[in-house]
């Protein structure tokens, strides 16, 4: 994980703009339980292009590991509206549902 972390991180420097290399790196940022740098790339794909499912899905659930529960909420709803055959948005989005009853 920390080479792929330094291989995305590296490729940002070059180029602030690659939004899969933001996409890419959250991912990472989540597996090593980075949850407020999984948010922040998030972020930063979702300024370069909200209309994919995959950055509103991390955030939502970093998100969620971190307790702003509501927040995962609207980003898993977004993530879902984009995406509405992904069964991993859905499932992240029920558990969400349930934390919150």
């Amino acid at each position: 994980m920390k080479e792929a972390l330094a291989l995305y991180t590296e490729v940002l420097d070059l180029d602030p703009s690659e939004y899969r290399a933001w996409v890419n790196r959250s991912a990472v940022h989540m597996h090593r339980k980075d949850r407020a740098a999984a948010i922040a790339d998030s972020t930063r794909a979702l300024a370069l292009d909200a209309t994919k499912f995959e950055p509103w899905h991390t955030r939502g659930a970093a998100y969620f590991l971190s307790g702003e529960r509501d927040l995962a909420l609207r980003d898993l709803d977004q993530a879902v509206a984009l995406a509405p055959d992904d069964p991993e948005c859905r499932l992240h989005r029920a558990r969400v549902r349930l934390a919150l009853d």
